[in-house]
Protein backbone atom coordinates (compact mmCIF):
# COMPACT_ATOMS: atom_id res chain seq x y z
CA UNK A 1 0.00 0.00 0.00
CA UNK A 2 1.70 3.63 -0.83
CA UNK A 3 1.87 5.84 1.94
CA UNK A 4 -0.54 9.22 1.29
CA UNK A 5 0.43 12.93 1.40
CA UNK A 6 -2.20 14.16 3.34
CA UNK A 7 -1.68 17.71 2.27
CA UNK A 8 -2.16 16.84 -1.41
CA UNK A 9 -4.10 13.69 -0.96
CA UNK A 10 -1.56 12.02 -4.00
CA UNK A 11 0.58 8.71 -3.07
CA UNK A 12 4.30 8.20 -2.90
CA UNK A 13 4.33 5.17 -4.78
CA UNK A 14 7.49 2.79 -6.03
CA UNK A 15 8.11 5.06 -8.85
CA UNK A 16 8.07 8.43 -7.37
CA UNK A 17 10.61 6.83 -5.17
CA UNK A 18 12.34 5.56 -8.57
CA UNK A 19 12.42 8.39 -10.23
CA UNK A 20 14.01 10.44 -6.89
CA UNK A 21 16.37 7.70 -7.08
CA UNK A 22 17.05 8.49 -10.76
CA UNK A 23 17.55 12.15 -10.17
CA UNK A 24 19.96 12.45 -7.53
CA UNK A 25 22.34 9.70 -9.41
CA UNK A 26 21.67 12.22 -12.44
CA UNK A 27 22.77 14.78 -9.98
CA UNK A 28 25.52 12.75 -8.40
CA UNK A 29 27.19 11.91 -11.90
CA UNK A 30 26.61 15.84 -13.31
CA UNK A 31 28.92 17.05 -10.04
CA UNK A 32 31.44 14.14 -11.14
CA UNK A 33 31.07 12.05 -7.73
CA UNK A 34 31.04 8.21 -7.24
CA UNK A 35 28.26 7.49 -4.88
CA UNK A 36 31.44 6.98 -2.09
CA UNK A 37 32.33 10.43 -2.56
CA UNK A 38 28.33 11.34 -2.13
CA UNK A 39 27.78 8.84 0.12
CA UNK A 40 30.33 9.82 2.46
CA UNK A 41 29.65 13.79 2.06
CA UNK A 42 26.08 13.25 3.20
CA UNK A 43 27.06 10.84 5.98
CA UNK A 44 25.50 7.59 4.65
CA UNK A 45 26.43 4.11 3.61
CA UNK A 46 27.44 3.99 0.22
CA UNK A 47 24.86 1.19 0.28
CA UNK A 48 22.46 2.87 1.35
CA UNK A 49 23.07 5.35 -1.51
CA UNK A 50 22.87 2.75 -4.05
CA UNK A 51 19.69 1.75 -3.06
CA UNK A 52 17.89 4.98 -2.69
CA UNK A 53 19.60 5.44 -6.33
CA UNK A 54 17.47 2.39 -7.33
CA UNK A 55 14.02 3.34 -5.60
CA UNK A 56 14.05 0.14 -3.20
CA UNK A 57 14.91 2.67 -0.39
CA UNK A 58 13.02 5.60 0.98
CA UNK A 59 15.30 8.04 2.49
CA UNK A 60 13.98 10.40 5.38
CA UNK A 61 13.67 13.68 4.45
CA UNK A 62 17.16 14.59 7.38
CA UNK A 63 18.57 12.23 4.62
CA UNK A 64 17.65 14.19 1.62
CA UNK A 65 18.54 17.50 3.41
CA UNK A 66 22.23 16.13 3.15
CA UNK A 67 22.39 14.49 -0.03
CA UNK A 68 20.79 18.03 -1.33
CA UNK A 69 23.30 19.56 0.82
CA UNK A 70 26.44 17.31 -0.64
CA UNK A 71 25.45 17.87 -4.31
CA UNK A 72 24.98 21.78 -3.68
CA UNK A 73 21.48 21.59 -4.46
CA UNK A 74 18.08 23.00 -2.42
CA UNK A 75 16.39 20.14 -1.11
CA UNK A 76 13.47 21.95 -3.74
CA UNK A 77 15.69 21.14 -6.64
CA UNK A 78 16.11 17.60 -5.42
CA UNK A 79 12.68 17.08 -4.92
CA UNK A 80 11.62 18.64 -8.08
CA UNK A 81 9.62 16.45 -10.40
CA UNK A 82 10.37 18.25 -13.34
CA UNK A 83 10.16 17.38 -16.71
CA UNK A 84 13.88 16.82 -18.98
CA UNK A 85 12.91 20.24 -20.30
CA UNK A 86 13.58 21.76 -16.51
CA UNK A 87 16.30 19.32 -15.64
CA UNK A 88 18.11 20.57 -19.41
CA UNK A 89 17.57 24.38 -18.37
CA UNK A 90 18.94 24.15 -14.19
CA UNK A 91 22.19 22.18 -16.44
CA UNK A 92 22.43 24.89 -18.45
CA UNK A 93 21.76 28.06 -15.96
CA UNK A 94 24.64 26.35 -13.79
CA UNK A 95 27.08 26.95 -16.48
CA UNK A 96 26.11 30.37 -16.81
CA UNK A 97 25.84 31.38 -13.28
CA UNK A 98 29.44 30.42 -13.09
CA UNK A 99 30.44 32.21 -16.56
CA UNK A 100 28.11 35.65 -15.55
CA UNK A 101 30.49 34.77 -11.30
CA UNK A 102 33.64 34.58 -13.04
CA UNK A 103 33.19 37.80 -14.93
CA UNK A 104 31.01 39.79 -12.56
CA UNK A 105 33.64 41.65 -11.23
CA UNK A 106 34.81 43.30 -14.29
CA UNK A 107 30.99 44.30 -15.32
CA UNK A 108 30.16 47.72 -15.49
CA UNK A 109 26.75 49.00 -13.74
CA UNK A 110 25.49 49.42 -18.14
CA UNK A 111 26.70 46.12 -18.86
CA UNK A 112 24.69 44.22 -15.84
CA UNK A 113 21.60 46.83 -16.71
CA UNK A 114 21.96 45.13 -20.30
CA UNK A 115 22.20 41.97 -19.02
CA UNK A 116 18.64 42.41 -17.07
CA UNK A 117 17.13 43.67 -20.25
CA UNK A 118 18.23 40.91 -22.44
CA UNK A 119 16.89 38.17 -19.90
CA UNK A 120 13.69 39.85 -19.39
CA UNK A 121 13.25 40.21 -23.41
CA UNK A 122 13.82 36.40 -23.73
CA UNK A 123 11.68 35.76 -20.77
CA UNK A 124 8.57 37.65 -22.46
CA UNK A 125 9.59 36.19 -25.59
CA UNK A 126 8.32 38.28 -28.63
CA UNK A 127 5.38 40.78 -28.28
CA UNK A 128 2.60 39.99 -30.57
CA UNK A 129 1.26 42.84 -32.41
CA UNK A 130 -2.69 44.31 -31.75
Amino acid sequence: MAWQRPWCGASMDESWYQQLGARIARFRADSKMTQEVLAERADIAPSYLARIETGSRHPTLDVLGRLASALQLSLARLLADGDGKHAEAYARWGKTEKTITQLLPDLTDVDLELIETIVIRLHDGPKQKS
